[in-house]
Parts: C-alpha cells; sequence; structure tokens
C-alpha cells in the first residue's frame, strides 16, 4: 500500500454509493440488458453528465440532511419530515463491459461471474435463483433517497434514456426499504445492521471517532481501485466491484428456534439469539456484553475476540465469522484490512405478520438486498463466503469445529442435512444446535461500478 497521506481523491468522479454510500430509506436496483451498444452509448454519456451521483454531491445530500433534522429537532421548521432527495449510480457486470468494449478486468471472480462462484462451486440452490440471473444481466442501475422522490428519478431515467429505442432492455425490478420506527436500521431478524464498516484513510474524518465506536483505519485501496498495487486497468481507477445478493429471510422459523432451544441450553431467547449473531438486537457485542444487551454499546466496535475462546462470542457467531478481527492476523498472517468490504444492503419486503409467528412458517417474501463494494471480489466477498462463513472448521480451534455460520450458512447441496453449529451452553459446557437455513439466495450477479470518467470513456469509445 502507498502512503496514504499523498493520495487525493477526486470526488466529482468517485460514483457516490462506493463512498460516502447514498442515502437509503428506500431503494431501487434496476437491471437491464444492453440490445444494441451503439445506440446505448449516447444515452450513457447522458447518463454519466446529467443523471449520476457523484460522491461530491452525496457529501452534500448527507449535509443538507443533517441540517434539516437539526431544524426539525429546534422546531425551527415543521415539515416535511425528510428532504426530497434522490441518488443514482450504475455499473455493468462482466457481460455489460465486454458489449462496451472493456475486457480487461483482471479479478477471476468477476469474469467467472456470481452463478459459478455460488452456485456450480457453492452453496446456492439454482431453482431458486430468479430466471434473470440465471440468464445473466449487463447492468444495474440504483436509485436510492425518499420513495416517492426515487420512484420519480426511475420513471424520468427509464423514459428518457433506456428502453428499446435507446438500446437497452429492463430485465428486472427490486425494491428495499428500511424499516420502520424504533426498526428502522434493522434487518428482518430484529438485529440492527450495518455495524463496523470500514472508515477509509484520508476520505473519512479521524474526528468522527465516538467513545463507542473505533475509527477502524482501512486503507482505501482495498475498497477503491487505483490506489494500492493492484494489476487492474488505469480506467478503472475510482471504481469498484459491487456484489448484488437477494437473500430471503425465514422470521417466522428463527424466532420459533430461539425460543425452542434457547431454554434447553439455559439462555433467555434474547441470549441465544445474540450469540448467534454476535451482537444483541440494539448492536451491542455480545463479547463485551455477554449477559444483557446494552444500548450504550449499540453500535461498539472497539474490541477483539479472545484467541481461541468462544466463552462468550461462539466461534461460528456471524459477525465472528464474517469479520473475524484480530483472527485474521492469528491464522492467515495477514491485515484485517485486506479482506474488507463496504456493505451497502437495504431489507425488502414487509414485516413478519402475527399469522406467521402463529404458524411458525413464512409465507410472505421478505429479506435483504445485500450489497457490498471491495477493490477485489477475490480477497472480499468470495474469500469471506468461501473460507469463512461456509467453511465449517473457520476458524481452525482444534478439537473445536465451530460449524456453520448460523445466519448466512445453506447446507451443502448434496446433503440433507441440517446445519450443525458448536456453542457453549449457560453454565459453559459444550453443547451444539442443528437447524435448517435461516436465509436462503435468491441469486445475484457481480459488477464493477466505474468512474464517471470511464462512463464518459465507454460512451465516446467507437
Amino acid at each position: 500500500m502507498p502512503d496514504t497521506n499523498n493520495l487525493k481523491f477526486d470526488k466529482d468522479n468517485i460514483q457516490a454509493d462506493i463512498w460516502p454510500g447514498l442515502l437509503k430509506k428506500y431503494e431501487i436496483f434496476c437491471f437491464f440488458n444492453i440490445a444494441d451498444a451503439p445506440k446505448f452509448k449516447p444515452q450513457l454519456e447522458k447518463i454519466a453528465n446529467e443523471v449520476i451521483t457523484p460522491a461530491s454531491r452525496a457529501q452534500d445530500m448527507r449535509g443538507q440532511t443533517f441540517e434539516h433534522k437539526s431544524m426539525l429537532a429546534k422546531g425551527t421548521i415543521k415539515s416535511p419530515e425528510r428532504l426530497p432527495i434522490a441518488g443514482v449510480n450504475i455499473a455493468f457486470s462482466h457481460n455489460g463491459l465486454e458489449k462496451l468494449g472493456k475486457t480487461d478486468l483482471k479479478d477471476p471472480a468477476f469474469s467467472k461471474g456470481q452463478f459459478h462462484s455460488m452456485v456450480t462451486d457453492g452453496r446456492d440452490q439454482e431453482d431458486r435463483w430468479l430466471n434473470s440471473f440465471r440468464e445473466g444481466v449487463d447492468g444495474v442501475l440504483l436509485i436510492c433517497g425518499e420513495k416517492e422522490k426515487v420512484e420519480n428519478r426511475l420513471a424520468w431515467v427509464e423514459k428518457s434514456f433506456l428502453g428499446k429505442s435507446h438500446g437497452v432492455n429492463t430485465i428486472e425490478t427490486i425494491r428495499g426499504e428500511d424499516l420502520k420506527g424504533d426498526k428502522a436500521g434493522h434487518e428482518h431478524f430484529g438485529f440492527k445492521d450495518g455495524i463496523a464498516q470500514p472508515q477509509l484513510e484520508v476520505l473519512d474524518n479521524a474526528k468522527a471517532n465516538t467513545p463507542r465506536k473505533s475509527f477502524r483505519s482501512t486503507p482505501p485501496g482495498f475498497i477503491i481501485n487505483g490506489y494500492d498495487e493492484d494489476e487492474e486497468p488505469s480506467w478503472a481507477k475510482d471504481g469498484s466491484y459491487l456484489v448484488f445478493r437477494k437473500l430471503k429471510q425465514h422470521v417466522p422459523e428463527f424466532k420459533n428456534f430461539l425460543q425452542h432451544e434457547a431454554s434447553r441450553l439455559g439462555y433467555t431467547q434474547g441470549q441465544l439469539g445474540a450469540r448467534l449473531v454476535g451482537r444483541w438486537e440494539s448492536g451491542a457485542p455480545v463479547e463485551t456484553n455477554p449477559d444483557i444487551d446494552n444500548l450504550g454499546d449499540a453500535e461498539k466496535d472497539d474490541f477483539d475476540f479472545k484467541f481461541k475462546d468462544q466463552s462468550k462470542c461462539p466461534f461460528a457467531a456471524h459477525i465472528r465469522k464474517s469479520r473475524p478481527r484480530g483472527d485474521v492476523k492469528n491464522f492467515f498472517g495477514a491485515e484485517e484490512a485486506k479482506f474488507d468490504i463496504m456493505r451497502r444492503g437495504i431489507p425488502y419486503g414487509p414485516e413478519v405478520t402475527d399469522d406467521e409467528l402463529k404458524q411458525n412458517k413464512t409465507t410472505v417474501d421478505r429479506g435483504l438486498l445485500f450489497a457490498c463494494y471491495q477493490s477485489s471480489l477475490t480477497n472480499g466477498f468470495e474469500f469471506i463466503t468461501n473460507s469463512w462463513f461456509n467453511n465449517n472448521e473457520f476458524p481452525p480451534v482444534e478439537p473445536v469445529i465451530p460449524g456453520a455460520d448460523p445466519i448466512m450458512t445453506d447446507r451443502a447441496k448434496d446433503s440433507s442435512k441440517k446445519l450443525r453449529m458448536n456453542i457453549l451452553d449457560r453454565k459453559g459446557d459444550p453443547n451444539q444446535i442443528d437447524f435448517d437455513p435461516f436465509v436462503e439466495s435468491h441469486g445475484g450477479s457481480y459488477f464493477f461500478m466505474p468512474s464517471l470518467a470511464a462512463l464518459r470513456e465507454m460512451a465516446q469509445a467507437k
């Protein structure tokens, strides 16, 4: 990694969802195929010039939103409750970039595609994937902000820049929305989401640190291309690889499982749930709050797992599988930041109904539209998925076999057996839990989100 003190960033060139992130009360993912590249290229240039939200504009939006909330709190204004804002970004799959003349990205996972990694070599069940993802999409427009503004922006973009006359066919449109009231910022199982994001050196303000949160400094080159020693082509600078996954959550089944297993292990339902996730519903880590939730630690990130010790947080807990913290260096001899991803997901579907909870059965489609950015799919999402949470023997703490991540792991395609997780009961004695998967993949795709300069270059190329 180069000396980050000398790095300079063009915030008018980086698409905003990579950094600092688009505001996401409501989001639409509009997936499309390029039917006629020569017809589409003039539209792509207009999209780059007139539609795409760069990082600089997203920072302005965040400032305006903060000021608006302050004025509402002080009573200076009474409405609207939220500013009507919307941001738009665009990304392309390997096939989409080929149609636009870009074939030289180096990450092997990107060229193979998500289907190969997650179905052919992974645990996803092909028959669950949406047809659009099985057959492949060329690109995605993501539009985020306030619901009415987002819907209006999508209608305008589709009318003005997409459609058959512009060489583009919309294949799939998927909508996500933050939960309401005190559940805002939580996912459907009930746990606070989006905690412990990497803070990018130079770009993120070190003064943003508070006693509850550690400023986990990450070299920006692990998220944004062109700021480390990668071998990507020069046009990829200021871009990032995007992973999209539609993940259905079985909420009634998860709640029922907690209810039945907690008493057997001597825990309350809340205590067992915290051990499966690694955090309480508030977001407080179970490693530092093993017995009771602590709202004061709701976004606490300045902690580590005790090496080869699961007396508080199980080895297979979701946050320990997906981000092992200091254990990365202990087991891999590498810095934790090498495997960082920037998560940008949002829930989809209605909240769980009383009837579903009574029947202990999911009858309504709901879950998470998972999205994340990284400069390397191989070191980021794919490594975390294949080497960590889908690996029953990670972390390697013999003689214990940690088992499956109870939140993200699906069963292997060649097995009808239940998943298994190692856990200590309330007395501290070794035990295990067996369960069916609580999350199932409905497919997705890998994309590359180019800089605005790269979009214009692709649009003008013959």
